[in-house]
């Protein structure tokens, strides 16, 4: 399978430089990042990742927010979110319901769980 682009969006530089580390030594895919709301929007217009993993605490707008505006955008909608958060129940913290990701990750994630998801999503052997 060819390389495909993955869109890392996370504010926090440790949790960005992990995720980097366990996709660069872990995977072949080409990593782009992302470290607020509005730069992943505009990341995604740009770059068009084949797979985003999102975080949910974000500086300028929650993930939540995020994930709304790529699965409202008909070019957008297809895309695969992870979304990856260290909240618990993250319902009750926001005061909706979760949003249907095509995965969801609790923090810390297991490098060979995180790279099995990806896999899955993007159709790897």
């Amino acid at each position: 399978m060819a390389a495909m682009k993955i869109l890392i969006t996370e504010d926090s530089d440790s949790h960005r430089l992990m995720l980097e580390r366990i996709l660069s030594t872990k995977s072949e895919h080409e990593i782009i990042t992302a470290i607020d709301g509005t730069s992943t929007l505009e990341t995604v217009a740009s770059e068009a990742p084949d797979l985003i993993i999102l975080d949910i605490n974000l500086p300028d707008m929650d993930g939540f927010q995020v994930y709304d505006a790529l699965k409202a955008d008909d070019s957008t909608a297809k895309i695969p979110i992870i979304v990856l958060t260290a909240l618990g129940n993250i319902a009750s913290q926001y005061g909706r319901e979760v949003p249907p990701p095509d995965i969801f990750l609790s923090k810390p994630v297991m490098p060979d769980d995180l790279i099995a998801q990806i896999d899955a999503l993007l159709g790897s052997s």
